[in-house]
Order: structure tokens, then sequence, then C-alpha cells
């Protein structure tokens, strides 16, 4: 099992030194919290409440030997989402069951309705009551079924379409690594431009960042502030299987980076639709006019504008970029051969501040410094002569402030 939130819970926990007296902790606005299995369905809710245990009793006031968690409701599922009789605990009302989706109790009875984004469903008809918005695309599926009747391995993704469960617990791992370092945001496809500003966003305000990938999850579509992520109909479209590279072996690893990734390449859809999959070109809205957007419609900084540099030599380069990332960042656009001898082409990196130094080799200057690329953990070490890097740090940049 898993917990969604924020806290994992120790049902059992001795409290000798928490010296806190045996009895229910006092009444205070507490927080549900729900325990899903693979498929999200909501098993067990609990509040951050916790009921002290005295083991062989003992008198008021005596210290707790352990903690009960104060479970609100339990249920088990039949397979299509109905509630089993006689295994059901409710102390109070919790509107999330099945697959994690919102109860309409009042349409048809306790659990007998779920309201998905697309269509309502009956779990005990196991269908919906309208056609597949998507029918067209898959003639071969009853426009009324759910999850294509495949309800142990996969789930029906916000009542368009079946597709395999995309492992809440390595999506909720990898976002939680990420926070802890952002260096990690890895691109998909041609998205280095989103992940430059991935890679800020994380750092500079994790937790919207969190919100919005669990949204696009949950939801298939996420706000962050006035900013709407709303990738229409392709994050549902995506077949699990249809890019290995994302879904299976070390790319399951990576699902979070490719659901924020993919979904915001293809929300501000400046050149190609981007929908996670083996078919998608290379570099869709790699544009320094993309980051400057987004860093100020996600929140990330006030202020952020293209800049352009023309007649400067290198060293004159690199002291704008140290002096402007002291006091904001830079997304920098470079040849991808200053970081791999067998890539090329344009490529969006971010500028780690205060890493810039030079030295001489064989008559020559070499310029040193780090930026963020590739999931690279401790940024990616760019290590080049003068000559070549004077042709391959091109003209343009993006600087973000907030003064």
């Amino acid at each position: 099992m898993q917990v969604r939130g924020n806290k994992q819970y120790e049902p059992s926990r001795r409290c000798e030194d928490l010296r806190e007296p045996s009895s229910l902790i006092p009444l205070k606005t507490y927080n549900n919290k729900h325990l899903s299995n693979h498929l999200g369905n909501v098993l067990v809710t609990i509040q951050d409440r916790k009921e002290a245990i005295i083991i062989g009793g003992g008198p008021v006031g005596s210290f707790a030997d352990l903690y009960h968690p104060y479970i609100v409701t339990a249920t088990d599922y039949y397979a299509f989402g109905g509630s089993m009789e006689g295994r059901e605990i409710k102390i109070r009302d919790y509107f999330f069951g099945f697959e994690g989706i919102k109860k309409t109790n009042e349409i048809s009875g306790e659990g007998n309705h779920y309201q998905f984004k697309f269509r309502e469903y009956d779990p005990r008809l196991g269908h919906f009551w309208s056609v597949d918005p998507l029918a067209a695309s898959y003639p071969w599926n009853s426009p009324y079924a759910f999850a294509e009747n495949r309800v142990i391995d996969g789930i029906d993704f916000e009542g368009l379409e079946f597709t395999q469960y995309l492992q809440k617990d390595k999506l909720e791992n990898r976002i939680n690594q990420l926070i802890l370092n952002p260096h990690l945001i890895n691109q998909i496809g041609g998205t280095c431009v989103i992940a430059s500003v991935t890679y800020l966003w994380i750092l500079k305000n994790s937790e919207s960042f969190k919100a919005a990938v669990m949204d696009l999850y949950e939801k298939g579509e996420a706000k962050v502030g006035n900013y709407k992520i709303d990738p229409d109909d392709h994050l549902e479209k995506v077949q699990v299987n249809n890019n290995p590279k994302v879904y299976k072996g070390s790319g399951e690893l990576y699902q979070a980076d490719w659901l924020i990734l993919s979904a915001l390449q293809d929300n501000v859809n400046c050149c190609i639709d981007f929908d996670g999959t083996d078919k998608d070109g290379w570099g869709a809205g790699n544009l320094m006019s993309v980051a400057s957007s987004l860093l100020v419609d996600l929140g990330i900084y006030n202020k952020a504008s293209v800049q352009t540099m023309l007649f400067l030599n290198v060293e004159q380069k690199m002291a704008i970029f140290d002096k402007l990332s002291a006091t904001g960042d830079v997304i920098l656009s470079i040849d991808a051969s200053l970081l791999q001898s067998n890539n090329s082409g344009r490529h969006a990196v971010t500028y780690i501040q205060g890493s810039h130094s030079t030295y001489q080799k064989d008559g020559k200057t070499y310029h040193k410094f780090k930026v963020q690329s590739w999931g690279e953990e401790k940024g990616w070490d760019v290590d080049v002569s003068e000559d070549d890097l004077s042709s391959k740090v091109y003209n343009q940049f993006v600087y973000a402030t907030n003064e």
C-alpha cells in the first residue's frame, strides 16, 4: 500500500520518549489521508489523529505504549468497483473511492455512481452511461466498456480509454527524488527548453511542481496560478507500451519527467503536438521565447526576457552570464556537441551560477563551467577551448529575475 499525502504513518509507535499521556489526542482540525492499492483504489482512509493505547490497562495519565490510527473509512471492492457488502467501514463520509475517483452518492446510492472527467460510471454494471468520446478511434471496443474490461492490470483514465497503470508509487517516488535533486530532471524527446524551465521550477517552487504533476496524473490537466496546463486529449490517448524508452526497464524511473514535460510541450504547441510516443518529432518547442513565457506563467520568476548578444567575444559572454546568474537564472542555447561529441544541433541548458573558470593548455585558453542537462546528477561539465566555445554558444539566451 501507499499513502497519498505528505506523511507516512506508523500505526504502532511507542511513546516513552514522547511522554504523552494515554488518551484520544484532543480534537482539532484533522486531515484525511487515503491508502490505496496499485490501481489507485482507496481502501482505507485515516486521519492524522491518533489513539494512544496502554497495553494491559493503567491509571489515567499513564504514558501510552503505542498508537493506533484513527480509521475513517475502509472498503473492499469487486473487480469493477462495486463495494463489497459486509466489508465496509464508514465512520463519516469520504467522497473518493474506486480508482481514487469522486463518488456521487445522490444519484444511485452510496458508492454506485462515479464522476469521471468525461463520463459517468456505474460500478454495478461495469459500464459507462454514455458513449466513449474516442469511440471512432477504437471501433473494436464497446463504446460503453470500462477499461476495455481489463480491471486487474489497468484503469480507465478519466473515462476515455484504458491505460496501464502509470505506477503511482514510482511517480511519487520520482517526484520526491527530483525535489531533493532538481538536476535529475531528464528530457524525453526534444524537450530541452521545457526541461530547463522545469529544473528551475523544481528548484524555486517544488510544491507547485509536485501539485501540477499529480493533478496531471489524476485529472489530465493542472492549473498553476492563472496558467492552465491542458494538453487536450493527448495524455489520455497515450498508450503506455508505445514508447518503451519511457515506460519499460530503466525508463519507468522517468514517468514523472515524461508526464510534466510532454504536457507542457503539448501545451505551448508552438511547433507540433507532443504525445510522448516514438512518433514525435525532435526539437518541438525549442525556442527561447517559450522558456521566457513559461518562467513567468508558472510563477517561477516575476520577469523573464530573451536577450541577444552581438559582436561579443567569449570572455565578454561568460562575464555577462556570471553577472546575471548572480541575481537570477540564465538559460543558454548551445550546440549539443559541447556536452557530447556525438550530438549536434541547438540545445537549451540552464547555466549554473558561479561555476565558470578558465585555464591555459598548449597555448590556448579553455573554459570550464556547469550546466543542467540530460539528468546529470551534479550538473554537466563543459570543458572546451575558447575557439570551440565562440562558435557553439549562440547569441540568444533567457534571463529571469525577481528584481
